[in-house]
């Protein structure tokens, strides 16, 4: 991964970004292809999500937003482990892994606030 941006629209802009990269790098097969399939709806869908989130009419509609884009980055992050598991060491999805991990805590914490629970 490349250095992180600050702004969560950047950052969740450059994961989805980085992980089609790396899904243009990986081998195909009848059963990865609907596996990165799945990947690549899952993976753009939380930036997508994300920036709508930015625009919310309300906190609440905000949380609703970044819960969605939760939930698809939890999604990336299973289809990439086990992605891991059929493409090989040659092309690692670690880095990609541990980003959908920290975002993931991020959606998180931020839904927490939004909502009033901390």
């Amino acid at each position: 991964m490349k250095k992180k941006p600050f702004n969560l629209c950047e950052r969740t802009f450059q994961f989805a970004d980085e992980l089609l990269d790396w899904i243009e790098k990986c081998p195909r097969n009848f059963m990865t292809i609907e596996l990165l399939r799945q990947l690549i709806r899952a993976g753009t869908s939380v930036g997508a999500n994300t920036e709508e989130g930015e625009e919310g009419q309300s906190p609440k509609d905000e949380a609703s937003k970044l819960g969605i884009a939760l939930k698809e980055v939890c999604e990336s992050r299973y289809f990439l482990r086990l992605l891991k598991k059929r493409v090989g060491p040659q092309n690692n999805p670690d880095d990609l892994i541990q980003e959908a991990s920290e975002l993931r805590n991020i959606f998180k914490s931020r839904i927490r606030k939004l909502r009033g629970e901390e």
